[in-house]
């Protein structure tokens, strides 16, 4: 069977298929002229997605690597947020029903620092003192 370019005429050639049942292509030399410059394009348009992607990863890797270091900081000053003294509008605590409480509290920034205590951890009786102390200042309207 033989082919031609509809825009480039001059590229052309032939598929074959020998008698020994294995196909050829026959192409022209401006067939193969053209093949060598699309792939010239192919390698060239491949080589710059990588350079671009491998530019973005790196730049990602860099985001992380600062988004990590400010949490760190952040997380690293746990010590004195957890120690820090807040108002109990600040604070949500919750007994679960199987008998252990929960503590969320404000941190640094948009740190949410959250301690949770399951029944055998903690003295029940302490846990309802706590539980009960905390809705009564819940129940009190805060000072103006």
């Amino acid at each position: 069977m033989r082919f031609q370019s509809s825009r480039n005429p001059s590229e052309n050639g032939a598929v074959v298929i020998t008698e020994d049942g294995c196909l050829q292509i026959e192409p022209s030399e401006e067939f193969l002229t053209a093949m060598a410059r699309q792939e010239a394009q192919a390698v060239h348009h491949s080589r710059l997605a990588g350079k671009l992607a491998a530019l973005f990863f790196f730049g990602m890797g860099a985001l992380i690597v600062i988004l990590a270091w400010a949490m760190g900081r952040i997380g690293g000053e746990i010590r004195h947020n957890l120690m820090r003294p807040r108002t109990v509008r600040d604070v949500e605590i919750d007994a679960s029903d199987s008998g252990g409480i929960r503590v969320i509290m404000p941190g640094e920034g948009p740190q949410r620092i959250a301690l949770e205590w399951e029944r055998g951890e903690i003295d029940p009786a302490e846990a309802d003192r706590l539980v009960a102390v905390y809705n009564r200042f819940r129940e009190v309207p805060p000072p103006e």
